[in-house]
């Protein structure tokens, strides 16, 4: 028996460590530094050819700067579409209300092979909270809820993937403390 509980306790830390060690801590958007060339001249005189390979200069330093937002504003936007997703399976009255919710974010995809679009009896209800969303470095992440559910507190672990600005895959995992 002893060997058991020894070998489900471990089980349940190598797992974790599986989901945890390539998940890491939040991804901050890193900062490039960004140098720009100006030359000063005195002859105001500007023939065709200069003021076209100008015209170029200025041309990919806004291409690159719009990149460069443009990477920020998704990745943003990607941790407020897991932030409500994770507010949608925190909190429901019952799960045909959970799941309603949950087809708005997710892909038609996910939603068939999640079972989102059944209709269920279940009268389960949670309230709860995103307690926090970490980004591994291939942009997967992980979602944890701290909910209350039929009077017990639970802790659910939501593994994600975001493709086009919603939900492509997701798993539901339930952490269960041993002692």
């Amino acid at each position: 028996m002893m060997k058991k509980v020894i070998f489900g306790v471990g089980f349940i830390l190598l797992m974790l460590g599986v989901f945890f060690l390539p998940v890491g801590k939040e991804k901050e958007p890193s900062n490039q530094v960004k140098s720009i060339n100006t030359t000063e001249t005195t002859d105001f005189s500007m023939s065709e050819s200069d003021s076209k390979a100008f015209s170029d200069e200025r041309t990919r330093d806004t291409v690159s700067e719009t990149t460069e937002s443009s990477v920020k504003e998704i990745q943003v936007n990607n941790k407020e579409l897991l932030q409500s997703f994770g507010e949608a399976y925190a909190n429901y009255s019952n799960i045909n209300d959970r799941n309603e919710k949950l087809k708005k974010l997710m892909t038609a995809e996910c939603i068939k092979k999640n079972g989102i679009d059944v209709k269920t009896a279940v009268q389960l209800s949670s309230e709860g909270n995103v307690e926090t969303v970490y980004q591994s470095e291939d942009n997967k992440y992980a979602v944890i809820l701290t909910c209350t559910q039929s009077g017990r507190t639970i802790r659910v672990l939501l593994l994600a993937s975001v493709k086009d600005g919603k939900i492509s895959e997701m798993t539901y995992n339930t952490i269960k403390k041993e002692y």
